[in-house]
């Protein structure tokens, strides 16, 4: 689901992208200014900043949900299937 979003997010920043080089053109003839050029490659920059943020974000957060579902394991000695019976969970107090 993530890549998907990912991959949808990255198809509009291109199309946006395609979309300002052709106004671009249009407004100067075809030949971009000096300046134009570097907004351009410091936009292409920050562009792949947040989108390698964004991905890394999301493998963070894919990682530490996986951690938290193998934590949930069901307990295999005896006293902690009754203290999970019981309600009391792992820890052994109920409510935290």
């Amino acid at each position: 689901m993530l890549r998907k979003e990912l991959d949808e997010a990255e198809a509009v920043r291109k199309r946006e992208l395609q979309a300002g080089k052709e106004e671009a053109a249009r407004n100067s003839g075809g030949v971009m200014s000096v300046e134009d050029q570097k907004a351009m490659a410091q936009l292409k920059k920050e562009n792949q900043l947040m989108s390698s943020a964004w991905l890394d974000l999301n493998s963070r957060l894919q990682r530490e949900n996986v951690v938290l579902n193998r934590r949930r394991e069901s307990p295999k000695s005896w006293l902690g299937k009754q203290r999970a019976a019981v309600g009391l969970g792992v820890s052994g107090m109920a409510g935290r």
